[in-house]
């Protein structure tokens, strides 16, 4: 084994290997180590300083990368310099290092010691171990980690406190054979009283109501403690919409009382606000727009938007927007929300106006669902379409769309205007000519499912969207504005928007009844608010009801910049056609991801 070197303390690291890992990926130990090799691509590509050599810097990731194995469970591990490769002329340095994992220790057997009264305060129910010892990950024959330890208590002591014991201990106590590479676990828990719910105080109102708040309280006064009770109460008065920060916090003591008062500490946001947007794309020009809502609107948690817009695909969009949270349900929001709206896309010309009624549910942390009915009359300047026939559509430039839209979404990813963590998962199915003089009769669903993950800094992003559209009638006919459209600056960039599809004899698009496009992008920092991406893009639109022809993809690829800004990034982003005749260059500037 080569010895720790000092005199080359300074010298590039150029390569980094690292072998004999297999229980352990390259990407776990380096995210500990401070020493990273610098590869040629991140040099000259992308001009980043290579890191230093230091060899008390590495001794130290040497202990790091043992502490990390004997926390996963490999208490003999050894991680060793096994190689350094110097080159005096370039100053660089490579490094192999070298790790014996050893046998990992397994868990033998799992015990419970309950210590003190049980049954101390009132009403105490009994402890039964097996409510939570099927939900401990560390369980006999299972590798020993800590992890699941600090998991495994945190279950614990969740299960205790939602049996009313808010000042439940538990510790675990180990014995370690180290020559059979065994482990027994026994659980210390010290669960205190049993408590019950005390006096609630609200603090922090201004001008909502003291019932608004403990309406949604999952608990009150006398009830046996529970922590899930509390932070389901949170998670309801917050969803109220009308704070801007909510905590609901049980008061307790140190001499273990068993009444717990409860105090609920709310941050309104203003009952009036209003924000204004000004903006450039490539596809939409020069942008504005104005947000303002009126908090407490006909009394409680009620809310009015008044959303108007300016651009050039929407000369003018007006939306005015009531919401009632805790409809019916507390988990259930109301939206009633009439609208006026003119849209210039490539392939059409038309004004809407009508109105929407949705009902929104939260179903669990991260999944909504939504069922919504829409009725629109849609006034279409047909000249728009150029020569596409309408007498054997039965297109007319006037009528009536009356719709029911289904839809569920998951989205657990984060942060908000970038993501670099997390899945977003969107469906909707909309069934249209329910009633109310409907004109066309046709069935509509789309699905959007993203994934972003950070991978050696950067960020890993893709996306595949798939749709189709059956139609009722005879003849055939869906409506322009609910056809599919590929292309653009968040479709597939290597073709202008609107661009990809069928079209008309005059070379107009005339969209489709199915869709298909997927993108996959690698967004890297470069210099504080700036970041680059490479991206890929492939997808087309066909004119047959879900029917998606694999061999007539169309394929893009490019590279763009992202300024980081606090409502989003801005992103200019070039792209070409691959493998395609045609060969267009397509520069899209705009504000937000692509997806």
């Amino acid at each position: 084994m080569p010895s720790i070197a000092y005199t080359q303390d300074g010298f590039e690291v150029h390569n980094l290997e690292l072998t004999g890992n297999t229980r352990l990926s390259d990407d776990q130990l380096q995210s500990r180590m401070t020493t990273r090799g610098t590869g040629l691509l991140r040099r000259r590509l992308l001009g980043k300083d290579a890191y230093t050599y230091s060899a008390d810097i590495l001794q130290s990731d040497l202990r790091r990368i043992e502490r990390l194995y004997q926390r996963e469970g490999f208490l003999d591990v050894r991680a060793k310099l096994d190689n350094l490769k110097i080159n005096d002329k370039n100053r660089s340095v490579d490094i192999v290092i070298q790790i014996t994992e050893g046998e990992p220790v397994l868990v033998c057997g799992v015990g419970f010691d309950v210590v003190g009264p049980v049954g101390a305060g009132t009403g105490s129910p009994v402890i039964d171990t097996l409510s939570f010892i099927n939900r401990l990950k560390s369980q006999p024959e299972q590798r020993f980690r800590d992890s699941l330890i600090l998991q495994d208590q945190a279950v614990i002591v969740r299960a205790l406190e939602d049996l009313g014991h808010p000042y439940v201990r538990v510790e675990p106590n180990l014995t370690v054979d180290r020559e059979a590479h065994r482990v027994e676990i026994l659980w210390q828990i010290t669960p205190g009283p049993v408590c019950v719910f005390g006096d609630i105080t609200v603090t922090g109102l201004r001008h909502a109501e003291e019932n608004l708040i403990r309406k949604p309280l999952t608990f009150r006064p006398g009830d046996t403690y529970n922590r899930t009770a509390l932070e389901k109460s949170q998670r309801r008065i917050y969803g109220l919409a009308i704070f801007h920060s909510v905590t609901v916090r049980a008061k307790l003591s140190g001499e273990e009382d068993t009444t717990v008062p409860v105090q609920v500490r709310v941050n309104e946001a203003p009952r009036l606000s209003s924000r204004l947007g000004v903006g450039y794309g490539r596809e939409e020009k020069f942008r504005v727009y104005s947000d303002s809502y009126l908090l407490g609107f006909l009394g409680g948690a009620r809310r009015l938007n008044l959303y108007l817009k300016h651009s050039d695909l929407e000369p003018y969009h007006v939306d005015l927007k009531f919401r009632q949270p805790a409809f019916i349900t507390s988990y259930t929001t109301l939206e009633i929300s009439p609208f006026l709206l003119r849209q210039r896309e490539p392939a059409f010309d038309q004004v809407r106006y009508g109105g929407q009624v949705s009902l929104l549910h939260q179903l669990k942390s991260y999944l909504h669902g939504s069922s919504t009915y829409l009725f629109e009359r849609v006034d279409l300047d047909t000249s728009s379409l150029g020569d596409f026939v309408f007498d054997t559509t039965g297109q007319t430039g006037l009528y009536n769309k009356s719709s029911v839209v289904l839809g569920l979404t998951f989205d657990n990813s984060t942060p908000m205007f970038s993501p670099d963590r997390g899945v977003y998962a969107a469906s909707a199915f909309t069934i249209s000519g329910v009633g109310l003089g409907a004109d066309y009769h046709y069935t509509r669903s789309l699905i959007d499912i993203r994934r972003y993950q950070t991978v050696f800094g950067m960020v890993l992003a893709g996306r595949i969207k798939a749709g189709g559209i059956r139609s009722g009638d005879s003849p055939e006919f869906i409506p322009v504005e609910d056809r599919f459209y590929a292309g653009g600056s968040a479709s597939v960039r290597g073709w202008s928007r609107a661009e990809l599809g069928p079209r008309a004899d005059d070379d107009t698009p005339i969209g489709g009844n199915s869709l298909l496009e997927s993108s996959v992008e690698l967004r890297y920092p470069i210099l504080g608010i700036l970041s680059g991406v490479v991206f890929c893009d492939f997808g087309n639109v066909w004119a047959g009801s879900y029917s998606y022809k694999l061999d007539d993809l169309r394929y893009s690829a490019g590279a763009g910049l992202r300024v980081r800004t606090p409502i989003g990034p801005i992103r200019f982003d070039v792209a070409r056609p691959v493998s395609d005749i045609e060969t267009t260059t397509q520069f899209h500037i705009s504000v937000g991801e692509a997806f």
